[in-house]
């Protein structure tokens, strides 16, 4: 029977090849970057959310944008809103352009008629209980946001941690947990936003995955959960965080980006993907496609 240890020590190691597999594929490497079945069959994000092919897009477009931070958030907040650059594209067409929630909707069901996606696959937009269609009550909230920018910009600075900051964008619509998260966690790696947050090292958004992972850490399986509250789950993620030097290899290390709380609660995720193919309890959503 395996123990706590041996499945932490697991847990890392899926960091560690995962990271590998980035580093090989970056390198030129010939596919496949990894000896791991599962690593090679299934599409796992990276380890450094920065990494990820949808952030860099998001950084070569937000990045390079000359604006006021209040107007510079909502740009943020926009382009996590449906979390494709073709999106965010065809919204501002390269431009610092705002426009109402109903050239917006004209746009993006123009485009959706033709075909196109306009919302990430990557986690799960719902329609807050509403009959409307999803592209409206979208556009609807970001008439919202904008009008809203500078008071969102002071509360959120006034705060400066992250946790704080994500309950703030949730008091407005179409702001999930798990939405106002990824728009906090942008803010972490923009200068002067949240780049010192002071909970940093202390606090992530524990997700249905990442107490998954935590699950199959304490107890082996995914379910039921270990910890009642999510302050326990925190505490859990922080005590993994302070433990991960022992455990991380040095080509993850010696990555330029922080390895911090959000790439715990990721990784949590991810590897409780892993696992379920592992243990043969269902398979991640996404086949790897090699361009090989």
């Amino acid at each position: 029977m395996k123990t706590a240890k041996t499945r932490l020590k697991r847990y890392f190691w899926w960091i560690n090849e995962r990271h590998r597999v980035y580093l090989n594929k970056e390198a030129g490497d010939q596919w496949p970057w990894t000896k791991d079945e599962i690593l090679q069959k299934y599409s796992f994000t990276n380890v450094f959310r920065e990494l990820d092919a949808e952030t860099v897009k998001f950084h070569d477009r937000i990045d390079l944008l000359d604006l006021m931070p209040a107007d510079k958030l909502y740009h943020m907040i926009l382009f996590r809103a449906f979390n494709r650059a073709e999106t965010y594209d065809l919204l501002t067409r390269g431009k610092s352009t705002h426009h109402t929630p109903t050239k917006m909707k004209r746009i993006l069901h123009r485009n959706a008629d033709r075909g196109r996606k306009i919302f990430t696959g990557a986690y799960i937009i719902t329609n807050a209980g509403s009959t409307e269609p999803k592209i409206d009550l979208m556009c609807d909230a970001m008439g919202v946001h904008w009008r809203g920018r500078r008071k969102i910009y002071e509360e959120m600075m006034a705060d400066g941690t992250m946790r704080g900051c994500t309950e703030i964008l949730r008091a407005y619509p179409m702001q999930g947990p798990f939405t106002a998260y990824e728009v906090i966690c942008d803010m972490r790696h923009q200068r002067g936003m949240l780049d010192k947050a002071k909970d940093r090292r202390t606090w992530a958004n524990p997700g249905p995955g990442a107490r998954r992972g935590i699950n199959r850490i304490v107890s082996g399986k995914r379910k039921p959960n270990v910890f009642r509250t999510s302050e326990e789950y925190v505490e859990f993620m922080v005590e993994l965080l302070k433990t991960s030097s022992k455990y991380l290899e040095d080509h993850v290390k010696k990555e330029k980006l922080p390895f911090e709380m959000r790439e715990v609660e990721h990784s949590l995720c991810e590897s409780d993907k892993w696992m379920r193919a592992y243990n043969n309890e269902g398979r991640p959503r996404s086949l790897y496609r090699s361009k090989e």
